[in-house]
């Protein structure tokens, strides 16, 4: 190219920079976007590939339903083209802490495995923590679905789960402590699959040490091919080469199978023989023991007979002994008695006695004190007499003192002894008359002597009467002394008496205790002996009943044994684990989205720019006559615009590649990343695509600037310096309809005019437009598609708040104990029970996860799940005749009313009529009642689920709610419905996030390509504009003269882009619809509204930018422009 000709070509670029860099951007919207979505599929394989391969993820995982033996190992490594074989256990438990409990799938861990080794199979990524070191340690998922439960430091304590069996069939711990957290490729989304217990529903993963499992062979087998690394996992070479090991391996699992199931064989009827000599060796003991029993029963008679009679003796001679100690007491007592009451005589007479004898010693003393004064009396009488006789004298006679005295004498005579004393006065009168003193003197010496012999014997009788007294004390004293002792013999006898009694009763109390105690033991050594044969009976009994059990039990293992099922192997490749399939179809979903709205982009791109340079070569039709006046060829001139065309688009597909390689996958992952646990996508420039974006955006301008400069370039040069003829006018339909027509103003006939003499460019712009409002209606379609899943699934189809699961394996007694636990939950005002289960459904080619649920109180239903055909609305009654299921389901399985298919259930396979198909949007559903399930199963349901209304939602509410249901142990997990669909919707949300993008990236393309066409449009009727401005038309005038038509086209442009964007929305939501989820298929009237609304106000945005430079027209040059 001539330089001239390249700065002609540089100053075109700096003139027209608005065009320039329209086309740059279309090109760069549409290639950025195409290359974008297009590589976030790849790229997201490639991400997950590179993952797998890090993680020496296996590519088959084999199970078998008598296990993986070490000789099975072995032949697997044999096969050819086999790199390694692993094999390991795993285990579906219940798990749980002080606040929750949930299933799990536990894995073995292999000990001493280095964890960063490229050997280490299914090698998990440590997120937090450590490996496990010791016996109870364990590592956990890290996942934001995990339990709460899964975090460092925390304890889990597994449960068993299957009542057939114990905790220590698989494990030998009980707990575990959470010592690290990981992830794992075996898991590359939140699908942890399905369980035989509880729900079905498992919650996660943990990984131990192998050591802790206790089965005799493998669970799993994990098998590493040689050459899948050369091959991307989602590529066809891959699934070829996947196939042909299939076959292999299911070849080689028939082949071990067979031995496998030989070995049990063998095994079983070598037990069966081995049990048939144990009953035989059973029988003769139990036969054995019945006539040891009978000789032991004999024997207990004649001891217990002999025993009675011996203590029936005793008793007798206990008897004997009572009475005898009975009559010797009394005697005793008597005898106690007689002496006490002869003692009590003794000293009541003794008493008696001193009583007297103190009487009588006063008595006596007083007479004797009387006495002795008499005798005193008398002595002195005697001594008076004596001294007075010997003193009378005849002289002295008369005297008047011995007159006295005799008289004295006389008188103390006469009163001892009346008359005594007168003899005295005779004798002294007489002796006076006859003075005879001597006749006194005599009379008074006889009276003394007489008084004195009187004296001496009173004294006599006297010292007698004192001697008495005294022998009477003596013999008081010695009487109290004889009482005295009599008393102590009598108590010393007692308490001798007393203790040879007690030690009596004591030997009769003892002998009444050992009598007692003989006949306690006696019975009790009966009873126990009647025990002991009643426990031989029993046992007997029992051992009879064991021994025809087990003849029953083995007659019924001789049956398992005939009826043993085969033994098989089953093969799963990466597709069957959870997640790996969806996240290849996810992507693959995306590539189909790829193929749609950026094919939308890159075909609108492709119109624009076409149209953009065979304007612009229009345009330019005099500047190619006078360059091809002045003589450069006809490719020197073509080469300008081709220059122009492919710099604009290389600069275009530079920016846009550059932005899009890198943000769009990012996006687009990051919002799946919500459904995927995967290392973060890698971007890389993909030189090859790149340059096929950018030939294709080259050929799209090129071709454009070709056709149209080929096309002008075939005229001569005086035709081309002379502007176009203009065609002829005619009338338009509308001029026909004159009464129509004249109502028009003339601004709006020119208007209409000119779209109907524009026809081309009209219809360009009217399918941009249309095409840009497609795709914002799909956009919007789509995200109204799945936002309203959450409010049409959980609010006006799940009519229920709470599901809870319960311990299937309940006796009537706790059921009835769990019903008034829940009825005593105030914040529950109805319930009632589910069976619930998830299943997989399988076809030909696929297999769906389904969820069987059933009622046990099928009435209730529409209290809790309204069951209706979206279509219509119109209710469906849940009858026992057949199963609804959800739409979804029915479409991927090509199934209407009335047909059947096959459901798996415990391992039994029914042929379920469809009785219904109802309305359903997240998950796959089977419902049936309980008495269909019965008929088609031949079993009742098991409870494992219910599901509650509450008269409170609120967070405070739902906690206590959780909180009082979890304190029941047979409760196992609570649920409420609105937090399932929160999280569901999270899910989900990736999809939201590519929606925006859509929008946003049409929104932005719809500006651009109006923007675009309205350029053309104002550069094509330059001349026209500058004309009307000229006749007097003010700057707003001339700006709604372009309005006006752009308007229109764009009015147009809606209508066409909404009806096309109806049937584009129905496109994308059946290609980027996953398994689970059916979206909303309308598109709702916001949708309608936003992408009309959208596209006017691009389209005024567009106006409002023009105007200003339709105030800058050049009238003058424009005019003469073409001069």
């Amino acid at each position: 190219m001539k330089s001239a000709l390249l700065k002609d070509t540089l100053r075109e670029v700096w003139k027209t920079k608005s065009r320039f860099l329209s086309i740059a951007a279309i090109v760069a919207l549409g290639t950025g976007f195409f290359c974008g979505i297009k590589m976030t599929c790849p790229n997201m394989k490639d991400s997950a590939d590179k993952y797998y391969q890090e993680s020496y993820l296996g590519d088959f995982h084999i199970m078998g339903n008598y296990g993986i033996t070490e000789e099975d190992l072995v032949a697997l490594e044999e096969v050819d083209g086999v790199k390694e074989v692993v094999g390991g256990y795993s285990v579906d438990l219940f798990v749980y802490d002080e606040s929750d409990q949930h299933i799990v799938k536990v894995y073995s861990y292999p000990k001493g495995m280095d964890p960063d080794s490229d050997v280490f199979m299914n090698r998990p990524q440590l997120v937090e923590g450590r490996y496990p070191q010791a016996k109870n340690e364990c590592v956990v998922e890290n996942s934001i679905k995990a339990p709460q439960s899964f975090f460092v430091g925390n304890t889990l304590n597994f449960k068993n789960g299957d009542p057939d069996s114990e905790l220590s069939d698989s494990l030998n711990v009980n707990f575990c402590n959470v010592v690290g957290v990981v992830k794992s490729p075996m898991y590359i989304n939140f699908e942890r699959g399905s369980a035989q217990i509880g729900n079905g529903e498992i919650s996660g993963y943990i990984m131990m040490y192998e050591d802790n499992f206790t089965y005799e062979v493998y669970t799993d087998a994990y098998v590493a091919l040689e050459d899948t690394f050369n091959y991307s996992s989602f590529s066809d070479e891959y699934e070829e080469l996947v196939d042909t090991f299939t076959e292999r391996l299911e070849e080689l699992g028939e082949e071990r199978s067979t031995l496998r199931y030989q070995e049990i064989m063998d095994e079983a009827n070598e037990k069966i023989a081995d049990a048939e000599v144990e009953l035989a060796d059973a029988k003769i003991k139990i036969q054995d023991a019945e006539e040891e029993l009978a000789d032991g029963k004999v024997t207990q008679a004649t001891e217990v007979a002999k025993a009675r009679k011996e203590l029936a003796d005793a008793k007798q001679e206990l008897i004997d002994g009572q009475k005898d100690y009975d009559e010797a007491y009394a005697e005793y007592i008597q005898e106690i008695e007689d002496a006490k009451k002869e003692i009590a005589d003794g000293w009541e007479e003794y008493y008696e006695g001193v009583a007297k004898f103190q009487t009588s010693k006063v008595e006596a003393k007083a007479e004797l004190a009387s006495a002795q004064k008499q005798v005193n009396d008398l002595k002195n009488l005697a001594s008076n007499s004596s001294q007075l006789s010997s003193g009378i004298t005849l002289e002295n006679i008369h005297d008047t003192n011995i007159s006295q005295s005799v008289s004295g004498i006389a008188n103390a005579l006469n009163a001892m002894q009346p008359g005594s004393g007168d003899q005295i006065l005779q004798a002294y009168n007489y002796a006076i008359m006859t003075s005879n003193p001597s006749l006194i003197s005599g009379a008074l010496s006889m009276t003394g002597q007489s008084l004195t012999t009187q004296a001496n014997s009173a004294q006599d009788t006297i010292d007698d009467a004192y001697d008495k007294l005294d022998s009477g004390e003596k013999k008081l004293a010695d009487g109290f002394k004889e009482l005295q002792d009599a008393e102590k013999e009598l108590e010393e006898a007692i308490l001798e008496a007393e203790q040879e009694f007690a030690d009596a009763r004591v030997e009769l109390e003892d002998g009444v205790v050992k009598i007692a105690d003989a006949e306690v033991t006696l019975e009790e050594e009966v009873a126990k002996s009647n025990k002991d044969i009643k426990e031989g009976e029993e046992k007997i009994a029992d051992a009879w009943v064991e021994y025809n059990d087990a003849l029953v039990e083995l007659a019924d293992a001789k049956e398992e044994i005939a009826d043993l099922d085969e033994a098989e192997w089953y093969v799963f490749d990466r597709t069957a684990k959870p997640g790996y399939g969806d996240y290849g179809v996810d992507a693959e979903r995306i590539d189909k989205i790829a193929g749609v709205f950026p094919f939308f982009f890159i075909l609108i791109a492709a119109l624009i720019c076409f149209t953009t340079m065979t304007r612009m070569v229009e345009e330019q039709r005099t500047q190619i006559g006078t360059l091809k006046a002045l003589g450069y060829s006809n490719g020197t001139i073509m080469s300008k615009y081709l220059l122009y065309a492919a710099s604009a688009s290389v600069i275009g597909s530079i920016i846009g590649l550059t932005i899009g390689f890198p943000l769009f996958p990012k996006i687009i992952f990051g919002a799946y990343s919500i459904m995927y646990d995967l290392p973060d996508i890698d971007t890389p420039f993909h030189v090859w695509v790149a340059a096929g974006a950018t030939v294709v955006a080259i050929i799209c301008t090129t071709i454009a600037a070709y056709y149209a400069g080929i096309k002008e370039l075939k005229s001569q040069p005086s035709q081309l310096m002379r502007p176009k003829v203009p065609k002829s006018g005619k009338k338009i339909l509308l001029e026909r309809w004159k009464s129509l027509w004249n109502r028009f103003s003339f601004s709006y006939k020119v208007t209409i005019r000119n779209i109907s003499r524009y026809k081309s460019r009209v219809a360009l712009t009217v399918f941009g437009i249309g095409g840009c409002t497609a795709l914002m209606l799909a956009g919007f379609g789509l995200q109204h598609s799945i936002s309203s899943i959450a409010i049409r699934q959980f609010n006006e189809i799940f009519h229920y708040d709470i599901m809870a699961a319960i311990n299937s394996d309940l006796t009537r007694e706790t059921l009835i104990e769990v019903e008034q636990w829940i009825e005593d939950t105030p914040q529950i005002i109805e319930y009632t029970y589910v069976y619930s289960q998830n299943i997989d459904v399988k076809t030909a080619k696929n297999k769906y996860n389904t969820t069987l649920f059933i009622m046990e109180h099928p009435e209730l239903a529409e209290d809790f799940i309204n069951f209706k055909v979206r279509e219509t609305q119109e209710p469906i009654e849940l009858t026992d005749n057949g199963a609804i299921i959800n739409e979804k389901l029915a479409r991927l399985m090509k199934l209407d009313i009335g047909d059947t298919f096959a459901y798996e259930v415990d391992g039994n396979t029914a042929d379920i009529t469809v009785s219904g198909i109802c309305e359903n949007y997240a998950m796959n559903y089977v419902y049936m009642t309980p008495t269909y399930f019965m008929k088609m199963y031949g079993h009742d349901i098991e409870r494992n689920t219910f599901i509650a209304n509450v008269n409170d939602l609120s967070e405070e509410s739902q906690s206590l709610v959780s909180t009082r249901l979890l304190e029941n142990d047979e409760i196992l997990g609570v649920e409420y419905v609105k937090e399932f669909g929160d999280k569901f919707m999270e899910l989900l949300g990736a999809l939201n996030i590519i929606v925006f993008v859509l929008i946003i990236c049409a929104g932005l393309l719809a500006f651009v390509v109006l923007y675009n066409l309205t350029n053309i449009s104002v550069n094509e009727r330059i001349r026209e504009l500058a004309t009307i401005k000229v006749l007097g038309f003010y700057d707003g005038e001339v700006s709604a003269y372009i309005y006006r038509e752009n308007i229109f086209s764009a009015f147009f442009g809606i209508v066409v882009g909404l009806i096309m964007g109806i049937y584009l929305h129905k496109f994308v939501i059946q290609t980027a619809e996953v398994d689970v989820v059916m979206f909303d298929p309308t598109i709702g009237n916001s949708g309608f509204i936003y992408s009309a609304i959208l596209t006017m106000l691009f389209t005024f945005i567009v106006n409002f930018a023009l105007h200003f430079r339709l105030k800058k027209i050049d009238m003058v040059e424009s005019l003469k422009s073409v001069e």
